[in-house]
């Protein structure tokens, strides 16, 4: 076994221990390890400068330590450097700058163009109402605009994200049917036998009527309304199912699911946007 030679830090004494004890191991005997729990150095209070004694482990980790609870609690007035406004801290908070919230702090690191801290605040101007206001610079990088405020976000999202300028338009709702709409559809869901063509559910358990379902939309047929609205372009679908139709055919959104093949002859037909 390998040994190594330590000196005990209280007695003075010579010691061997063992190599992979040497990083951890102080005292020559678990009687002076004892012995400088109970030792006491004398320090002097911060607050109130007054001598007192306390064991050596609290000063392991700050060399600041309190005669009392009153002393620890102790806060002088200061005058933030940002703001000017008064305000109380610890004596042992104090420092060569000193601000009254964490926000002027982030103003003057930002004034003062300390390079590289993310907290940095940067003058910028509202695209939407021209206002200047204060941003962190890690914020203002991550966005091409900036809004001083969710009223103007939202008035720049509307016109920016509406209509054909949105990635996901799939084109206008047009609620004319034509003419033969209200006829058709009677039609549609006389020859389905009132039931709905996927589920089975009938008019009667739902106790109104079916939807009719255009299996091709009819903006195809470019107000085509006799073609839009022949029998075999359309279907009786139960709400649920009428919605999950077009979920799964991209009408509604975006799947990877295969349309619901109803129980008509024609096929499911490929997804197309909806009317």
């Amino acid at each position: 076994m390998i040994t190594v030679t330590l000196t005990c830090i209280l007695c003075g004494k010579e010691i061997q221990v063992p190599s992979y004890e040497a990083k951890r191991r102080k005292y020559c005997s678990r009687k002076c390890s004892n012995k400088s729990r109970k030792t006491s150095v004398s320090v002097q209070c911060p607050t109130c400068g007054k001598a007192f004694e306390v064991q050596p482990y609290r000063l392991r980790n700050s060399d600041k330590v309190y005669c009392s609870i009153e002393c620890a609690k102790y806060e002088v007035s200061m005058t933030c450097d940002w703001c000017g406004k008064i305000f109380q801290k610890p004596p042992s908070a104090i420092k060569e700058h000193n601000f009254c919230c964490r926000k002027c702090c982030r103003a003057w690191q930002g004034a003062n163009g300390i390079v590289g801290y993310k907290y940095a605040q940067v003058e910028v101007t509202c695209a939407t109402c021209g206002k200047v206001f204060s941003r962190q610079k890690n914020a203002v990088e991550r966005s091409k605009n900036q809004y001083c405020g969710c009223e103007c976000f939202y008035k720049a999202h509307q016109a920016n994200m509406s209509g054909e300028l949105n990635p996901a338009w799939r084109g206008s709702f047009d609620p004319y049917y034509g003419p033969s709409w209200e006829r058709q559809a009677r039609r549609a869901r006389k020859r389905d036998n009132h039931t709905c063509q996927n589920c089975g559910t009938t008019e009667a358990d739902l106790e109104y009527k079916l939807h009719v379902h255009h299996k091709i939309p009819l903006r195809e047929f470019d107000r085509d309304f006799r073609k839009a609205n022949a029998l075999v372009n359309l279907v009786s679908l139960c709400p649920s199912c009428h919605i999950a139709l077009e979920w799964q055919q991209g009408l509604r959104g975006h799947s990877n699911q295969q349309p619901i093949a109803t129980n008509q002859s024609e096929p499911a037909l490929s997804p197309h946007i909806p009317h």
